[in-house]
């Protein structure tokens, strides 16, 4: 028997035993090793339910993914989700872990999608969801609730913050160095006219896309540190850092051979605003200044006396 012949004998005894089995059973196969995997006949009876009005008064409530029709009992109506989401803020500021928070947004996202709520309290939620989800680095998270936002700003221009998510989507296409992702959002920007493009966030990000694609890394520091004032954009900001301070010491390195102070180099790679706010100040600075030789360190520069003996 040649190679090809094997290969269709065990597709064919593969197929049929596939087809031999019960399709309630491999669903539930599919669920339990695929981590809740819905297979397609599952989804199609999910989408096609009618409409679910919750009736649970939990603000808290962890986050399950669906495996079959949702239980209007377990599900929060709009009200006693916009008194979820205040109250999963408030335990954020009292310092509980973003895994929780995560759980909970994900529960109160899913209450309304099976709701089918599009209105001002889903912008909010996704709203604030992809907020925290940059903060904490969580791709995923962002990328589906950024997903989600732009189809709610399109249905409803007027309602949440279109330009604050769209200067943060930029410097996130930045920061994971998606050329075309970065020319979309671009484009986008310049279709939102002047109320998008006159934005403060908005305008922040396209200079610091122009910085990047200039190589002007003096300009993207000092872009950095006026970025303190829009939280979040510092927070995207950040993840350009290890880059763009690579290329800066390159151009450094060029400039100031043979050697150079390790205070010249954090102060113009941004190692740190240095405050004079409290007697904890001298031990910030001694951090920062630990945090830049560690960093030149690694890109195999010689730090000797407070001095960088540039290669």
């Amino acid at each position: 028997m040649c190679i090809r012949d094997s290969i269709n004998a065990e597709y064919g005894e593969a197929r049929r035993w596939w087809m031999a089995q019960d399709p309630a059973k491999l669903a539930e196969r599919a669920v339990r090793f695929y981590g809740g995997f819905q297979p397609k006949a599952l989804n199609r009876s999910i989408n096609a339910r009618t409409e679910v009005v919750g009736s649970c008064q939990d603000l808290e409530k962890e986050y399950f993914r669906l495996t079959s029709d949702p239980d209007p009992a377990l599900v929060r109506p709009p009200p006693v989700l916009r008194r979820s989401l205040k109250h999963v803020l408030r335990r954020w500021a009292d310092g509980v872990t973003y895994l929780w928070c995560s759980s909970q947004l994900k529960a109160i996202r899913q209450d309304l999608v099976v709701q089918r709520v599009e209105d001002e309290l889903a912008v909010d939620v996704y709203e604030t969801n992809a907020r925290l989800a940059i903060h904490e680095g969580d791709a995923a998270e962002y990328n589906q609730c950024q997903s989600v936002l732009k189809d709610l700003f399109a249905k409803m221009p007027d309602v949440g913050h279109p330009q604050e998510f769209a200067a943060y989507e930029l410097l996130w296409q930045l920061s994971v160095n998606s050329s075309t992702d970065i020319i979309k959002c671009i484009k986008h920007i310049s279709a939102g006219g002047v109320r998008m493009i006159a934005h403060p966030l908005v305008k922040h990000a396209l200079n610091v896309a122009s910085a990047i694609n200039t190589d002007n890394y003096a300009r993207f520091f000092k872009l950095y540190r006026k970025a303190s004032s829009f939280e979040v954009s510092a927070a995207l900001m950040s993840q350009l850092l290890p880059k763009v301070r690579k290329k800066a010491l390159s151009r450094i390195g060029a400039a100031y051979r043979p050697g150079v102070p390790v205070g010249l180099i954090q102060e113009q790679l941004v190692f740190g605003t240095v405050r004079v706010l409290d007697c904890k100040w001298l031990t910030h600075r001694r951090r920062q200044e630990e945090d830049c030789v560690t960093f030149l360190e690694e890109e195999g520069q010689k730090v000797q006396d407070s001095q960088v003996l540039l290669g």
